[in-house]
């Protein structure tokens, strides 16, 4: 058994039946197990934008602004992931050419493994270039 907050991130994905890896990091370990990705949630004009860029990466909020269509871009706290019903979510697309993305799984020790089709499928993701340059 995981701990609640884990557990609270993986119980959609044995609900829908869908594929993951989870992964519990050994003490002092602050490292995904391979390419991750990293949540950044904006109010954008009233509604809730969920934005996954590279781990060792900022959005970069022109362009977020711009996939995202809005005018208005103000940061909020992230929601848990698979990130709510009514919250669009934007990808960077650069995530998309991993086998498998790491995000963190509701504690910093614990990290989950997703196909990016799985990613897709469970966030409604849209591929955009959202990364700051440099």
């Amino acid at each position: 058994m995981w701990p609640p907050e884990v557990e609270r991130i993986v119980a959609p994905l044995r609900a829908a039946g869908l594929e993951a890896r989870l992964e519990e990091l050994p003490a002092g370990e602050d490292e995904a197990p391979g390419p991750a990705a990293r949540a950044f949630a904006y109010d954008c004009d009233g509604r809730e934008v969920v934005v996954l860029v590279e781990a060792d990466a900022e959005p970069d909020p022109a362009k977020v602004a711009s996939a995202a269509g809005c005018a208005d871009l103000r940061r909020v706290a992230v929601p848990p992931f698979p990130f709510g019903g009514s919250t669009r979510v934007l990808v960077e697309q650069r995530l998309l050419a991993a086998i498998t993305i790491w995000i963190e799984a509701g504690s910093p020790r614990h990290f989950l493994g997703l196909n990016p089709s799985v990613l897709g499928q469970m966030t409604r993701a849209v591929p955009a270039d959202l990364s700051r340059e440099g």
